[in-house]
């Protein structure tokens, strides 16, 4: 159980030589960008806290289990460097999955080859991914080929196809509008459930059945083409003299000329290979839509061969052939999403990610708050105060923003550079500037909407962990499945940022001078 995210593709794809070290630094930017976090766990004086750190490509690859956004953990993820692929394991249905799958599609975008991007066997519909991607990378990257029939085709020959998508419908690209789509959709579902089924599933599509896709006349058409390529299969079959096996070879030499020779018309065939009458039907209709593998099931079906030895045999021939609609195969450029529009994050919520020059543009109320700040800390800065174990102390304020808000935790590049600077007074400052917000009375009130009451009578009320070690205040619920208002506290939010603040030393200069 859980939610998984995997890739396919077809023997052969990879990622050109000359693309692999771009690629590699990107992977790497796009989960820091995505919020993947390392967790660094630190322990002294008989306390334990854990801080955050953006994650590192090393030589083995990434590999991680935190996604700063989501704050919360899943199972490990990252990317081989070896092989030059993204992995995971559960992903949960949050930003860690979000951040994960992205990770997924840019690898697709990069390797050459028939491929696809599933989490849980559904493929996945990659234009929103994309265009954070663009945005991230100022790129124009657009959806590749969206043919679903050229992604069935290489799972159900090169592997276990249930390993990758359980049902027909998994393979409808709903981005798709219209016509496009029903093209390889229903040459894969009539492979799998039968031309006859495949005919019947149109009919109710121009009804407009109950959970069908009502279309603009488009069914009609697509429905009165394959039915053309059938009729004529079938009256060929019919009335043709000659042996079962020499109609067959006929056919099959007919289908071969037609892909072959794309530039002839139906008047060439007639007089050049003495087509007949039943025979202009599946010409007809190869023409109209190109429907190659209709035409395949058609003559297996009548001619009780197996679809998929008979395609062996002739998918030669239309290898490399292009349908006759453009948007299977080019799409517009995805338009560019922000990161905070992308997982749903105000600007606000991105002082960890801002940068001179980029697009995070603060609230006035943020930047009200800065000002604050830098007013209180010159003020510490101009009182007299003594700290007498410093580390002890900062590890003491870490420990109680974890236990009593729950996941808020420090960067790993603040806490080492203030270890390197205990003696100077502004980064014992910044501490004591933390610990009045964590002992604020008003923070400490916004922060108790997550955890069980104190007192008595609430003693079998929220979590009851089953290690021994018990924290000091309970969650009501687990963490994963906390109603994301409650989880956004005013007191969680304000030291988030608070340490965000800290740890992003670019924004820190602008408002507290170093």
């Amino acid at each position: 159980m859980g939610t998984f995210a995997n890739s396919f593709y077809a023997r052969g794809a990879h990622i050109p030589e000359e693309k692999e070290q771009e690629f590699r630094e990107r992977v790497e930017k796009l989960y820091q960008a995505g919020g993947m976090m390392d967790v660094d766990r630190i322990s002294m004086f008989g306390i334990e806290v854990f801080t955050l750190r953006k994650a590192q490509m090393h030589e083995y690859g990434m590999n991680f289990y935190y996604n700063y956004f989501e704050e919360d953990s899943w199972e490990n993820a990252g990317f081989y460097l070896e092989e030059n692929r993204v992995w995971s394991r559960k992903i949960g249905w949050l930003e860690f999955n979000i951040a994960v799958v992205s990770a997924y599609v840019l690898e697709h975008l990069y390797r050459e080859g028939t491929g696809g991007v599933f989490v849980n066997g559904e493929l996945v519909e990659e234009e929103a991914y994309i265009g954070w991607i663009n945005y991230l990378f100022n790129e124009k990257f657009c959806e590749k080929n969206r043919d679903p029939w050229k992604l069935f085709d290489a799972i159900e020959t090169e592997t276990d196809p249930d390993e990758y998508l359980r049902d027909t419908d998994y393979y409808r690209p709903r981005s798709v509008a219209g016509i496009e789509w029903m093209v390889g959709y229903t040459e894969i579902y009539a492979v799998r459930n039968g031309i006859d089924a495949m005919l019947h599933l149109y009919d109710g599509l121009q009804k407009g059945a109950a959970g069908s896709v009502r279309g603009s006349g488009a069914e009609s058409f697509f429905s009165i083409t394959a039915r053309d390529i059938v009729n004529a299969v079938r009256s060929y079959r019919v009335g043709s003299d000659q042996p079962m096996d020499e109609q067959l070879q006929t056919l099959c030499n007919h289908f071969r000329t037609f892909y072959r020779k794309p530039e002839l018309t139906i008047p060439d065939f007639v007089e050049t290979y003495g087509i007949n009458r039943a025979e202009i039907g599946l010409y007809k209709g190869l023409i109209r839509m190109n429907l190659p593998v209709i035409a395949v099931k058609a003559i297996s079906e009548e001619y009780e061969k197996d679809f998929w030895e008979l395609w062996e045999e002739l998918s030669d021939a239309v290898y490399g052939t292009r349908r006759v609609f453009p948007a299977l195969y080019e799409s517009p450029a995805a338009e560019p999403v922000s990161t905070a529009e992308f997982f749903g994050r105000s600007a606000d919520d991105m002082i960890y990610f801002w940068r001179e020059g980029g697009d995070i543009v603060f609230s006035d109320k943020l930047v009200r708050w800065f000002s604050a700040l830098k007013k209180r800390f010159d003020e510490i800065m101009d009182e007299s105060f003594e700290v007498e174990n410093p580390v002890r102390w900062i590890l003491e304020l870490m420990n109680y923003a974890q236990e009593e808000y729950y996941h808020i935790f420090a960067f790993t590049e603040f806490y080492e550079e203030s270890m390197a600077h205990l003696s100077e007074k502004k980064y014992i400052a910044l501490w004591k500037l933390y610990d009045e917000l964590l002992h604020d009375p008003i923070m400490e009130e916004a922060g108790k909407v997550i955890f069980v009451p104190d007192g008595p009578g609430h003693e079998k009320e929220g979590l009851h962990y089953l290690s021994a070690k018990q924290p000091r205040r309970r969650l009501l619920r687990d963490w994963c499945i906390t109603d994301r208002k409650e989880r956004e506290n005013a007191a969680r939010v304000t030291l988030r940022r608070y340490m965000a603040l800290a740890a992003n030393v670019e924004l820190r200069k602008k408002v507290f001078g170093f």
